[in-house]
């Protein structure tokens, strides 16, 4: 019992993450709240005040222990006070301990008992991470303590580790034929590291001591193994002496580790205890073959698994630490031993011929109830979980041991089925009895047996339908084995539901109470398609009038429950209905072989007798198939009119009758279909039938308001014959029924209408079966779907006026086919005579707005045929089809009807040229003998020109004329532009595509178009049709040209772009002066500059690209372009000394011009690369040809960069240059050198030079880059650059791989060192917290980045990554050496320096060398003997190190650094 100060200054008093006075996590020993600094001299001085402090409280808290304890009295209230939980929460040293054991921080110094106390502070001045504890700060409550990794544990660890590598290496390596002579040196080994171990933790050296311990127990393994090679003792006897010496080792090693207080030796002892039984059972079975002796060995491992979890109890309470994981580890084992001992069984029931099935479900049923007894005994939840869940599947093989004579073998799986289903039903038991002594209720388990349950069930049904025949149950009809079975399993499932109150068990029940019906009535022949359905209909029919009957008679003993009620029914019911599924499946071939009736070609010119249907699906509904949907349809009728047998009551309805009544209509009606499509009757009078039905039901859905005047008596008689049904419905109610209520009569509305709509489709598709029929048809159902829209919403009436619309087009156009009108005059008279139509439509105000959006789209289809035929064939049928359609746009161009839509009157707007196209082409086709092209597109060209130019007007013409048409006169103006450039591409396609045409008509076409374009530009707001005209203009002078033969591609590209530059620079020029004129503003637009970018770049990239094109180097295009770039540089160098125009006409000049410069540099670049790429010349005069043309490229890139900087007219090109601008003269440069590498000494050394000046460059950009100043290229450029030269020059193989990996590491590791100096000097100057940094970006490394991580992490990676690759592909052993070497250093400059990257970095490449050294041939490859003594150094090194910072920190009072305190 102690006061809550108390602990809180235990806690305060020796911290050094906080600051003292504010409680502020401190950052380099600094407050980064209240500026305290506590580093030097007076900081360790307030540290020592501190820890005086802490013992003088520990020292009066332990009086008042002592006094407490000697007094009863206050020792009982003490009790009571905490709970009985003093040792736990006396002194808060237990969690310091704690974490100083999982950490490896060491203990208080000067306490003579060692005895775990506080968590050892990290020195004053050291950076300082979180607090471990608990600490409070002004702020907020007090942050959970988070865990903290020291570095000497890692340091200690790691060297006992190479020591322990080097003993190996030496023991295994260098007296490999003396046996005995390893073995006891190895012994002497272990003992001097069990010694050394015991005496670094008496001194206090707990991290050491825990790094030697480990070794010491890996020692003692290998001693353990030499020895029994010793003495030649193999097979059997070697496991059990393994087992042996486990045994004696193990607990020797538990009491070691709690005496001498060694964390390892206690989880290694307790960690290996359980193998003792695995290795007896090896033993044995090898030995005595007793293949038994797994299964009580597995139970063994569990037992002693548990009982390590109690012994870690104990051992980590003397340690004064919790062992966290070696308690997950044997928890891991302690759960999975009952589940191993059950695979020993199923093991043992495999490889021991001799067990039987009885004796395997004896065993099972053993280990099952064995693991529920010790679960609940000793309270351990898994054990209980794995007998639980385990325990039932006993009686399955005790079901199998029946003879088979007796008891055929399906009949035994499936009864052992229903046993393992029934004994789930003692889970709920066990979890009431066991559950409170493992502190669970079992859910998860009890859930787990619910599955089983409902594999059982089903492994019962699977076993029912395999049954054989028994004479016993011969006298049942059918298949009646399977239905006992299937009964008994509904018996079963029926027992379930009442055991475990699951609701689907009901409708198991209902559901294989059913199916027994069907096998008792399954038979042969087509009959079953009806019989199978009427057998599960009448058994729920049964079930459905004996609970009505129960209800009626209100016997509430034999009574269910609604609820079940209603899922027995609803489960008999569905099986029902799926038995009828196979019959009702034919409904659906008889309706598609109806629909496919138009697809059976050409209709028969007289009516016929046959049924109707397709002769691709000639499929019949047969009487078996009508008779099931019969047998559905009363099913669904039947279901839908069951009262509060079913569960209905007042307010809620059962779900089988929701179903039902939702599918009943729709079942009754599709009857009737199929009815009238039965095939005995002919196909006339089926399609009579299908349009009486359909205009029943379509008179029976239709509002009276609604309808035609003249159909209103007739909707009325039906829909009062409607409600007189209706009203005998009520009828049901005298035998335990429903009757039809109102609320049902949307659904048989829905119906009515969908089947009308079907009945429709039916008769339309049928009809197509005789000429007569087709037209008989149409005559009918074009009035019927006009009629429907009085019972479909006023939505669907367009669509259905198009519709009927559509289908009228139809059969007129194959009719006038039939009349012996060709194809083309067919489609072109219905296409006119439907333009005619809409153009009558539109013109007349009777119909609605969407009906006549439905006509005018309609029409467009035979329009877009009639166009059509125009490709293939050009008549006048298609020229006066085209002429109708042109009036119907006129008229919709220009009508004045209100309603119309903006969309169609630009739409008629946009067809108006495209029409009148086709009918000139058209007309032209039949009035000019042989090809019309060289006449006909001209004339269409200089359509195209009149209506784009005509454009402005008829918007004009629309706006005086259509009142609020402005929007849809800048609409239409639009889309007559559109329309004139669609056609002006179509009329040059088809004058450079059609042969008859040639140039010369391409040409005239395209400067009439041109002209066309510049009449266009001059409007004030087309100006830029000039684009279009100038592209035109270039294209008949290239046209032009390429009828003339030339070839040349600057021919081509260098006249637009001359034209261009001079043009552009002129708008520049002008522009310039008149702003300086205007506002006295030195400003340069920046059109005319971007058209003269535009110019220089098609002056030059076309050479570029050329260049990179052709094979072969000595293009004079190189040189050439050589010349340009010197001529371009001295222009940019005259505009630099003496401006022309204006200083920003100058500038944006010098920024073009130094762009082109760099095209022509790609073009050097490019020479380079050809140049390597080519076979002739010497090697060496080649790499300095190459060389030489990239040096080329480089410079001019690099004079380029220089000219465009000075007065750049832009900030964001400047900031480009000041962060990029010498990269491309950079990668010109690299990549001329690395593709012209030849295995040739002077390119090696030449590369290898390069490599080195640009790692020294990247210095001097880091350094310029940290100073704030602009280099033109990114670091990270300069040095990929140097790793390409590096892999360039080291690929001949000539030299190893670090000559150039080296460089490349140091060179990474200089820069980023220059960084972190950097940053510390920032830390060190503006404090912590207060330091502004730059935001990190990956361009801009290693400005922006702090830590080692970032700044030196790749370069290590760099250093050591190649070496350690290449020790596995050419393993020497000086590279070895090096890598072990580098390694060391960054952990010891890490350590020293508090440095993440190069501490974790060494430590994880230590052990990453280490296994390649073993896998690439040590002894052959690799000489043993300096392995070893590079190992063993190394591991020394590190030990000592770690060993002597741990003493040193026992001089400052437990100080230790840590993980989370690298930077």
């Amino acid at each position: 019992m102690e006061e809550t100060w108390v602990s809180h200054a235990l806690r305060r008093l020796p911290d050094t993450r906080t600051c003292p006075a504010c409680g502020t996590a401190l950052h380099d020993g600094v407050c980064g709240h209240c500026a305290l600094d506590l580093r030097g001299p007076r900081g360790l001085e307030l540290y020592q005040a501190s820890l005086a402090v802490e013992r003088a409280i520990r020292d009066r808290q332990r009086i008042l222990d002592e006094m407490r304890a000697e007094q009863p009295a206050a020792a009982r209230f003490a009790r009571s006070a905490d709970g009985g939980t003093r040792a736990s929460a006396a002194v808060p040293a237990t969690v310091g301990a704690a974490d100083a054991g999982d950490t490896g921080r060491t203990a208080d110094a000067g306490r003579p008992d060692d005895t775990p106390g506080l968590a050892a502070p990290a020195p004053v001045g050291a950076p300082a991470g979180p607090h471990p504890g608990v600490a409070a700060t002004p702020d907020g409550p007090a942050a959970a303590p988070r865990p903290a990794v020291a570095l000497q544990p890692i340091l200690a660890g790691v060297g006992a580790a190479l020591l322990a590598v080097s003993a190996v290496v030496f023991v295994f390596f260098t007296l490999a034929d003396q046996l005995v002579l390893r073995t006891v040196a190895t012994l002497l080994v272990t003992a001097a590291s069990v010694v050394a171990a015991a005496l670094m933790r008496r001194a206090g050296l707990r991290s050491s001591a825990e790094a030697v311990a480990t070794l010491a127990v890996a020692l003692t393994w290998v001693c353990a193994e030499l020895g029994l090679q010793a003495g030649a003792v193999d097979g059997a006897a070697a496991q059990l002496c393994r087992a042996a010496l486990l045994a004696v080792v193990a607990p020797a090693l538990v009491l070691l580790g709690a005496r001498l207080r060694i964390r390892s030796w206690a989880a290694a002892g307790t960690v290996a205890a359980p193998l003792v039984p695995l290795l007896l059972a090896a033993g044995l079975t090898d030995g005595a073959g007793l293949t038994w002796a797994w299964i009580p060995a597995a139970v063994g491992v569990a037992l002693l698994a548990h009982a390590g979890t109690v012994a870690q109890t104990r051992v980590g309470a003397r340690l004064g630490l919790a062992l966290r994981w070696e308690s997950s580890v044997l928890r891991v084992v302690r759960t999975v031993g009952p589940g191993a001992a059950l695979y020993a069984v199923s093991d043992l029931a495999v490889t021991d011929p001799a067990l039987t099935t009885a004796g395997f479900a004896a065993w099972w049923a053993g280990v099952s109830a064995g693991a529920i007894a010790l679960g609940h005994a000793l309270r351990v939840r898994a054990w209980a979980t794995t007998g639980l869940v385990a325990a039932p599947f006993a009686a399955f093989p005790a079901a199998l041991a029946l003879p088979v004579a007796t008891v055929p073998r399906a009949w035994a799986v499936g009864a052992g089925a229903l046993l393992v289903a029934l004994v789930t039903l003692a889970g709920p038991w066990v979890a009431r009895t066991t559950g409170p002594r493992v502190g669970s209720a079992l859910r998860a388990e009890l859930r787990l047996l619910e599955v089983v349950q409902g594999l059982a069930v089903a492994t019962a049904v699977g076993a029912a339908l395999l049954v054989p025949p028994l004479p016993a149950l011969a006298p049942l009809p059918g298949d009646g084995e399977t239905a006992v079975l299937l009964a008994g399993t509904a018996v079963v499932a029926a027992v379930l539901r009442r055991g475990t109150h699951r609701r689907w068990w009901t409708f198991a029940a209902g559901a294989l109470g059913t199916v027994p019906a069907l096998f008792l009535a399954t038979g042969d022949g087509a009959a079953m398609l009806w019989v199978l359905p009427t057998a599960a209909g009448l058994t729920w029919a049964v079930l459905a009038v004996t609970l009505t009957v129960l209800v009626a008679l209100r016997v509430r003993r034999l009574l269910p429950g609604a609820r079940t009620r209603a899922d027995l029914l609803l489960a008999s019911w569905l099986v029902a209905v799926l038995a009828a599924v196979p019959a009702v499946s034919l409904a659906w071939p008889r309706l598609a072989g109806v629909l496919l009736v138009p697809l059976d070609g050409e209709p028969a010119p007289a009516l016929g007798g046959g049924a109707l249907g397709s002769g691709f699906l000639a499929v019949g509904l047969a009487v078996p198939a009508l008779s099931a949907f019969v047998v559905l349809t009363l099913l669904l009728l039947a279901a839908s009119r069951l009262g509060p047998a079913a569960g209905t009551a007042e307010g809620r309805t059962s779900l089988l009758v929701r179903v039902a009544r939702a599918l009943a209509p729709w079942a009754t009606l599709l009857l009737a279909v199929l009815a009238a499509l039965h095939q005995d009757l002919d196909g006339t009078t089926s399609l009579a039938l299908l349009a009486a039905l359909a205009a029943v039901l379509l008179a029976a859905a239709t509002r009276p308001e609604r309808a035609w005047p003249m159909l209103r008596p007739v909707v009325s008689g039906v829909r009062s014959a409607a409600r007189g049904l209706l009203r005998a419905s009520r009828v049901l109610t005298r035998a335990g029924g429903t009757p039809v209520g109102g609320d049902e009569t949307p659904v048989w509305r829905s119906a009515a209408v969908v089947v009308a709509c079907t009945a429709l489709v039916l008769l339309t598709a049928g009809s197509w079966q005789n000429r007569p029929t087709v037209l008989g048809a149409a005559a009918v159902v074009v009035p019927l779907v006009l009629a429907s829209r009085g019972a479909l919403p006023r939505a669907a009436a367009p669509g259905l006026v198009g519709g009927a619309y559509a289908y009228g087009l139809v059969v007129a156009g194959v009719w006038l086919g039939w009349l012996g009108l060709d194809w083309v005059a067919a489609v072109c008279t219905v296409s006119a005579a439907a333009s005619l139509t809409a153009a009558a439509v539109t013109v007349g105000p009777r119909v609605t707005r969407g009906e006549w959006f439905a006509v005018l789209g309609v029409t467009g289809v035979p329009f877009a045929l009639g166009v059509l035929t125009v490709v293939g064939e050009r008549t006048w049928w298609s020229a006066g089809a085209a002429v109708a359609m042109l009036l119907l746009e006129l008229v919709l161009l220009l009508t004045r009807r209100p309603g119309l839509a903006p969309a169609v009157r630009v739409l008629a707007a946009g067809l108006v040229l495209p029409t009148a196209a086709v009918a000139v082409v058209s007309a032209g086709a039949v009035l000019l003998p042989g090809s019309g092209s060289p006449v006909l597109l001209p004339v269409v060209a200089t359509a195209v020109a009149v209506v784009a130019g005509g454009a402005p007007r008829v918007a004009g013409f629309l706006t005086s004329r259509v009142p609020d048409a402005g929007t849809t006169a800048r609409l239409v103006r639009g889309v007559l532009e559109l329309s004139a450039v669609v056609t002006g591409a179509i009329t040059v396609g088809l004058a450079y595509g059609r042969p008859s045409a040639g140039p010369d008509i391409a040409v005239a076409v395209l400067l009439l178009l041109a002209i066309g374009a510049g009449v266009v530009a001059r409007e004030p707001d087309r100006t830029r049709a000039w684009w279009l005209a100038a592209a035109l203009s270039t294209a008949a002078v290239w046209t032009a040209l390429a009828d003339g033969g030339v070839r040349l591609v600057e021919a081509y590209t260098l006249p637009p772009a001359v034209g261009a530059v001079l043009v552009g620079t002129l708008l520049a020029r002008r522009a310039a002066l008149r702003s300086a004129a205007e506002t006295g503003a030195d400003r340069a637009p920046a059109h005319g500059w971007r058209l003269a970018a535009a110019g220089l770049v098609l002056a030059v990239v076309p050479s570029d690209l050329t260049l990179a094109l052709r094979d072969g180097a000595g293009d004079p295009r190189a040189w050439i372009l050589l010349a340009a770039g010197v001529v371009l540089t001295l222009t940019v160098v005259l505009l630099l000394r003496r401006p022309r125009v204006s200083a920003s006409w100058a500038a944006h000049a010098r920024a073009l011009l130094a762009g082109t410069v760099l095209l022509t540099s790609a073009g050097l670049a490019i020479e380079s690369l050809q140049v390597a790429a080519s076979a002739l010349g010497a090697p060496g005069a080649r790499f300095a040809t190459g060389l030489a043309w990239a040096a080329a490229a480089g410079a001019s890139a690099l004079v380029a960069a220089a000219g465009a900087r000075p007065g750049a007219p832009s900030a964001r090109l400047r900031r480009l240059l000041d962060v990029a601008g010498h990269t491309p003269a950079l990668l010109f440069l690299t990549a001329g050198a690395v593709a012209n590498a030849e295995p040739h000494w002077g390119a090696i050394v030449t590369l290898w030079a390069l490599e080195v000046a640009l790692l020294v460059l990247l210095v001097l950009v880091a350094r310029r880059l940290l100073r704030g100043l602009t280099t033109g290229v990114p670091a990270w450029a300069v040095w990929g650059a140097a790793l390409a030269a590096a892999i360039a020059a080291w690929s001949p193989r000539e030299l190893r791989v670090e000559v150039f990996s080296l460089p490349l590491g140091v060179g990474l590791v200089v820069a980023g060192s220059f960084a972190l100096g950097a940053w510390e000097a920032r830390l060190r100057i503006a404090g912590p917290g207060t330091a502004d940094l730059p935001r990190p970006t990956l361009v801009g490394w290693p400005v922006g980045w702090t830590g080692s991580w970032a700044l030196l992490a790749p370069g290590i990676l760099a250093l050591l990554g190649p070496s350690v690759l290449a020790t596995f592909t050419d393993p020497q052993t000086w590279r070895a050496v090096l890598v072990v070497g580098v390694a060391l250093a960054g952990v010891l400059v890490g350590s020293r320096r508090r440095l993440a990257s190069p501490f974790l970095l060494g430590v994880w490449v230590l052990p990453v060398e280490v296994l390649i050294v073993f896998v690439s041939q040590l002894g052959t490859e690799i000489s043993a003997v300096p392995w070893m003594l590079t190992l063993a150094a190394a591991g020394g090194v590190l030990l000592i190190i770690a060993t002597l910072d741990e003493r040193r920190t026992e001089g400052y009072g437990g100080a230790a650094a840590y993980l989370r305190d690298l930077r």
